[in-house]
């Protein structure tokens, strides 16, 4: 399964209201028969690449291919990277995801690999949620999601030059929303799940933009390792209330029974809990959802619909999430680019700016979901853990001014017995690229000498996402190769909810006000 798989991206013009208008360049003959030679393209592919690679779990306590299903429901989140690394129309995927169960959380990594459109090489960043109804009704199992290859409408809804400042400032960068859908491999049926997302990306293309549409389609997926389990919760499972609603009760008592807590594990839980709950505080619904006739629907009245019901009703409302999956089914079926027409862009009705503000802890929450797993599987005589992570370590930044970390060589000392502060003059602290830089650079990671007992990583970042920064000393014991690496308290970087633009593209005009409540 895959974050963004199938990509039709179009370049849309956006106001501060979240009225889509349709670029005027759009062919649907032409670019749907682009979509076709993708669909065809994907037959041939063989999957023989990193992607196919799977994972021992070491922990069998802990480790599941299958887990439990809220009434016949999953609910997942998670953040990915995607990668084009020729002209050749190839990409891949990497997932990072959090599946939620009654019984706790589970995480896992996943990739695909697909065909597109598009004429560039690029580097892609996104972050999502999804639901999914198993066909094995009380759990779901890690070989079915193997086994889903998506199906993604997305608008590319920001040009170039998106960036005033930051790592960004002059690369040509996209900002992306939308649905995945999902059809079995070898099948055109899409599945009863559904995945939204967003994300950003850095093209580096043989022509320029706007480009009226690209299409994409998996044709290889891959979850590489079992399901791990990071925290047990018990909730009550209840076929009347929305499974949203149960999610959201399970991270609100991890927060409650984590807060005040120092020690590593706690710490990255409560940050998690705190962070995810951002989405799901508002994906909360009561009873039973009736959409509107016409206009906008809020995210949680959207999805909540969806899960509703475990088919696709016959005449689903023409704004809802089962009037889209529809007329993509029609779409694959046939092969009539017919379908592929503004008015089938115009029924996503979702609200876009409160959707994309929803999403703003997705990222970090789960990355720190993720630091939790790390810990419970690293081998304290090799890799010791900060023991006390207090709250000095949640450093408040601004977007588009300089954000510093510092790390100190008595913290690094008081992990080590035996060492002084002085023992780590010299040696470098790797601290994790935010996502900007990631982007921007291709790197994952900055190293930084500690100079007069510190080292200070600064960074710009245009966006006022929240940020979990990992910081280690590989080998910092000279002389000693028992211990491989000293891992520090993560640092949680906190932006104000701004009203500052990403940037303004004078090429396509005026765009939706992302980081606007």
């Amino acid at each position: 399964m895959k974050a963004f798989s199938m990509s039709l991206v179009f370049i849309a013009v956006l106001t501060g209201s979240v009225d889509f208008q349709f670029p005027s360049g759009f062919d649907s003959n032409h670019d749907g028969a682009v979509f076709m030679q993708s669909l065809a393209a994907a037959e041939h592919c063989d999957g023989t690449k990193g992607c196919g690679t799977n994972y021992s779990c070491n922990f069998p306590d802990r480790c599941f291919k299958t887990i439990p299903t809220f009434n016949g429901w999953t609910v997942w989140v998670g953040w990915a990277a995607s990668f084009s690394e020729s002209y050749a129309p190839e990409n891949e995927t990497y997932q990072w995801v959090a599946y939620f169960a009654p019984d706790g959380v589970y995480l896992t990594q996943q990739c695909a690999e697909a065909y597109y459109s598009g004429v560039d090489v690029n580097i892609g960043y996104n972050y999502f949620f999804g639901v999914a109804y198993s066909p094995q009704g009380a759990t779901i199992s890690r070989s079915y999601l193997t086994s889903l290859m998506g199906v993604q409408l997305s608008y590319n809804f920001l040009g170039m030059g998106l960036a005033p400042f930051g790592p960004l400032a002059n690369l040509n960068v996209g900002a992306s929303i939308g649905p995945t859908f999902f059809r079995k491999q070898g099948s055109d049926i899409l599945e009863r799940a559904v995945q939204y997302g967003a994300g950003f990306s850095v093209a580096y293309q043989l022509v320029p933009l706007p480009i009226p549409g690209t299409a994409s389609l998996d044709c290889f997926t891959n979850v590489n390792i079992d399901f791990v389990k990071i925290l047990n919760w018990a909730v009550n499972e209840d076929p009347n209330v929305n499974p949203m609603n149960k999610v959201q009760e399970g991270l609100q008592s991890v927060a409650n029974q984590t807060a005040g807590n120092g020690d590593f594990y706690s710490v990255q839980l409560n940050q998690m809990a705190q962070m995810m709950l951002t989405f799901f505080n508002t994906m909360h619904t009561t009873g039973t959802v009736t959409l509107p006739s016409s206009g906008n629907v809020g995210p949680a009245q959207y999805f909540a619909h969806f899960m509703q019901y475990t088919a696709t009703p016959a005449n689903p409302p023409v704004n809802s999430v089962d009037y889209l999956k529809k007329k993509t089914q029609e779409w694959l079926e046939s092969g009539n680019t017919d379908t592929l027409s503004e008015a089938l862009y115009r029924s996503i009705p979702l609200d876009f700016t409160s959707f994309y503000r929803s999403l703003r802890g997705i990222d970090a929450g789960t990355r720190s979901g993720f630091e939790t797993g790390y810990w419970l599987a690293a081998d304290e005589s090799t890799h010791p853990y900060a023991e006390n992570c207090t709250s000095e370590n949640i450093i408040q930044c601004k977007p588009g001014e300089l954000c510093s970390i510092v790390v100190t060589a008595e913290e690094i000392a008081a992990l080590l017995p035996g060492t002084t502060a002085q023992s780590f003059e010299g040696k470098k602290v790797v601290f994790d690229n935010p996502t900007e830089q990631y982007l921007a650079t291709m790197g994952t990671e900055t190293s930084v000498a500690i100079k007069n007992g510190k080292a200070t990583y600064s960074f710009v970042q245009a966006s006022d996402f929240p940020l979990v920064i990992g910081a280690r000393v590989d080998y910092p014991i000279t002389g000693n190769s028992t211990v491989k690496a000293v891992e520090l308290c993560r640092r949680i970087i906190q932006f104000p909810e701004s009203q500052r633009l990403l940037g303004r593209s004078p090429s396509i005009g005026p765009i939706l006000p992302l980081l606007l409540d």
